[in-house]
């Protein structure tokens, strides 16, 4: 495998870990209490309407807001600071890349594509590479 394969291999398997022993412990029955207790404010859309820097003020470092539109969870709210905001931008995008491989992966298990063995893929692979190569040429 060359190096960028393995190094996207290790970052998914590390990603998907981390992010199905989240994903396991937010089931849809539980996810309500799970942000309860964790502390997770629940803020209308009419709230930050009304009076949007009461809420941004009422923000915890560290604590994001679930912003609902009639009872509904619609966004996620985030404090940052001018000293966070590299970081917190990362992590954002980290998540939405864990978020993106499991999609992937349900999408795998449920074509069948998971069973193929690594001899099938890097054929499939080189085959794709060739077909491109060939296209380049003419």
């Amino acid at each position: 495998m060359p190096a960028w394969d393995t190094f996207v291999f290790l970052v998914g398997f590390v990603v998907n870990s981390l992010w199905s022993s989240v994903l396991t412990e937010l089931t849809l029955p539980g996810i309500c209490t799970t942000l309860r207790a964790m502390n997770t404010a629940f803020i209308s859309s009419r709230e930050i309407s009304a009076a949007p820097g009461k809420v941004l003020r009422s923000l915890r470092p560290g604590s994001p807001a679930v912003v609902t539109a009639n009872g509904k969870p619609v966004a996620i709210l985030t404090p940052t600071s001018e000293a966070t905001l590299a970081r917190d931008l990362s992590a954002l995008k980290l998540s939405r890349f864990g978020q993106a491989l499991t999609t992937l992966q349900d999408a795998a298990r449920r074509s069948g594509a998971s069973r193929l063995s690594s001899a099938v893929v890097n054929a499939e692979i080189a085959s794709a590479r060739k077909e491109r190569r060939q296209r380049h040429v003419a």
